[in-house]
């Protein structure tokens, strides 16, 4: 069995003309990265965001990055209101970000049955 979460984030790139890179940013976890090309930060930071939030997950500690990021659960998915994509807008505008575009991180996981390894329900039940 397979679960996909998918996290939506907002990322930022921008020319550094000190060093001729491209700099990306995601506001909401605070992880840069760099390219040579927008398209290639852009890339890193995707990157680096799947790479940041898998580590997290194996080291069971995504939720406590999370809260201390400011998140908290909703009972209901709800689109953000027009305040909270201000405020994040206004994070990236402070930094003087050139692009703003949006991200979809995945997070696949997949149960140990699923692979052939052991867990309490694949295991054989006494008799």
């Amino acid at each position: 069995m397979k679960i996909k979460f998918t996290i939506n984030l907002k990322g930022a790139t921008r020319h550094d003309e000190q060093t001729n890179l491209f700099v990306g940013f995601c506001p909401a976890l605070k992880i840069y990265s760099q390219g040579t090309t927008e398209q290639e930060a852009r890339h890193a930071l995707e990157s680096s965001l799947c790479l940041f939030v898998e580590t997290c997950y194996k080291h069971g500690i995504l939720d406590r990055v999370l809260t201390n990021a400011g998140f908290n659960p909703i009972g209901t998915p709800e689109p953000l209101s027009t305040h909270e994509a201000c405020e994040e807008f206004i994070m990236i505008e402070r930094a003087k970000f050139d692009w703003v575009f949006d991200m979809n991180v995945p997070l696949e996981l997949v149960a140990a049955a699923a692979r052939g390894g052991n867990n309490a329900s694949s295991g054989s039940r006494a008799s």
